[in-house]
């Protein structure tokens, strides 16, 4: 065997062995690159369209987030219980509808924005949502996407592989084994097109973008069925809020609503439910009666498809 044959057969065989370490190496400054915030208002975005998966581990709780914007000012959130895709808070048209089972009445807010936040707190993630009061008679909303947080804890086991449409299918870990599963577009406005967080051990995403849109046409900010909602004969109230201890109130009855609407298909969480919500001698046949008299109308009012 020549000299320059051996050589050649040697640089072949460190190439196969160092090729998956500069691989993995560059994954982290590709990161850097195409992983973005999102800020509204703020960013140029035309447009962005968002739908969201909240699954709460160890119980029946799934919530699904739709969020919309388009340019200058015009938002949309709409959050349902997803199980049966039965609407629980509505913000659209500068209104706020909430349906909650333990009510009456649906309550109905006027003159609020839309508030989401996605933020990092350590290695714990943190989605949010709730309407806007006006300062100073000004509505203001508000969304914060802070995807480069997230993906800073992902630095274990990191994969990138390209897939059809020119996509790249990202993997990867946190030190305590916590998962990320991601979908990139390197040419979109929002690389980022869809993403998934695992918690060790488990088999569904406690937290899953399965839409990331940006400057895309197709996705229309929802509009409020006002006329819809006095013909539907569902009974509302509006509510006079006072202050920020007044919104905050009606957003506990909005987390109060969702895990109430899962001890009423869950009959077995009830008392866990009850107690933990501190509540005295529920009773939940009058609450399913109320769930089950709305339920209908409200998805045709909201609907989800």
């Amino acid at each position: 065997m020549t000299k320059s044959v051996r050589r050649l057969l040697i640089f072949l065989v460190c190439a196969q062995i160092l090729a998956p370490a500069l691989c993995i190496a560059g994954i982290q400054p590709w990161l850097e690159q195409f992983v973005r915030n999102v800020a509204l208002p703020g960013d140029s975005y035309p447009s962005l369209a968002l739908d969201m998966h909240l699954r709460l581990p160890e119980s029946p709780v799934h919530l699904f987030c739709r969020l919309r914007f388009t340019a200058s000012d015009s938002y949309s959130l709409l959050v349902f219980d997803a199980r049966d895709e039965t609407p629980i808070m509505v913000i659209a048209d500068q209104m706020t509808m909430i349906n909650d089972p333990f009510a009456e009445k649906l309550t109905i807010i006027a003159s609020s924005g839309v508030v989401f936040e996605l933020l990092q707190q350590g290695e714990q993630v943190n989605a949010n949502f709730s309407f806007n009061q006006p300062v100073d008679g000004v509505i203001k909303n508000r969304i914060d996407l802070d995807f480069k947080k997230l993906f800073a804890q992902v630095d274990k086991d990191l994969q990138l592989h390209p897939a059809e449409n020119n996509l790249q299918k990202f993997s990867g870990q946190t030190v305590r084994g916590n998962r990320c599963l991601a979908t990139f577009n390197a040419s979109a406005p929002l690389p980022l097109q869809s993403l998934q967080l695992f918690i060790a051990e488990a088999a569904e995403p406690v937290l899953e973008f399965s839409l990331l849109q940006a400057g895309s046409e197709g996705y229309p900010v929802a509009k409020f069925p006002s006329e819809g909602l006095q013909q539907s004969g569902l009974a509302a109230a509006p509510a006079q809020l006072s202050g920020f201890f007044d919104a905050m109130g009606v957003m506990t009855s909005v987390l109060k609503a969702v895990f109430a609407r899962a001890a009423i298909h869950e009959p077995s969480i009830r008392e866990k439910v009850g107690d933990m919500l501190k509540l005295v001698s529920p009773d939940w046949e009058k609450m399913q009666k109320t769930d089950g008299q709305r339920r209908e109308k409200l998805r045709e009012l909201f609907p989800l498809r």
